[in-house]
């Protein structure tokens, strides 16, 4: 909504029960249209975050528990893709519903998608980062229980602690496990300044 002109004079009839075949000019219904089914997005998307925040990760991310065998890990991973994968849809629901605005909109009121795209470019980078950087962030988990996996003889659970069984593969994990938390914690800042600067959601981890 901070991304569109006359937002308040939109939102309002949005809100409305007017249905669309009612509001007039067309761009006024192809603006509600997207703001309508942007909402509807965003509600599915909620709901989904309500039962994932019932069910978190476990054994949490990056914990000794989590490396505890082949078994845990694999199961940790594939916690972690599935709530991930419920991000990357969203994104990719948001991303269709504005592309077909655009192309309707371009037909209808070249000029005023103009006006919107100035509003909208800081905006749209920010969430494009966003969601390249939880990519990146996933992948380097991945990454990270992939060899801890594969060098499982070499790295133990102990007293909640992990212990390694030679310096090179104590090197190997730490470096992936460094670069998976500093993503981690570039894709939660920009995401939380999205929160602050346009109100969206997003998912949050019982992460540490």
């Amino acid at each position: 909504m901070f991304a569109i002109p006359e937002r308040n004079r939109y939102l309002d009839l949005a809100i409305s029960n007017v249905p669309l075949s009612s509001i007039q000019p067309e761009r006024d219904r192809l603006v509600v249209q997207l703001i309508r089914q942007r909402a509807i997005n965003s509600r599915d998307y909620d709901n989904l975050l309500v039962g994932a925040r019932e069910r978190p990760v476990f054994p949490a991310l990056y914990t000794p528990e989590s490396f505890a065998s082949q078994q845990v890990m694999q199961s940790t991973l594939d916690q972690l893709t599935k709530y991930a994968d419920m991000d990357f849809q969203y994104f990719q629901k948001q991303q269709a519903a504005m592309s077909e605005f655009r192309e309707k909109m371009r037909k209808v009121d070249a000029a005023y998608l103009a006006s919107m795209e100035v509003e909208r470019k800081g905006q749209e980078a920010a969430e494009q980062s966003a969601d390249r950087l939880e990519h990146q962030w996933l992948e380097s988990v991945t990454l990270l229980y992939g060899y801890a996996a594969s060098h499982s003889k070499e790295i133990s659970q102990k007293d909640g602690r992990l212990e390694f069984a030679t310096d090179a593969s104590k090197l190997g994990f730490n470096d992936k496990l460094d670069r998976s938390r500093t993503l981690h914690q570039k894709w939660q800042e920009i995401t939380r300044s999205l929160i602050r600067e346009h109100g969206q959601t997003t998912a949050k981890y019982p992460l540490p």
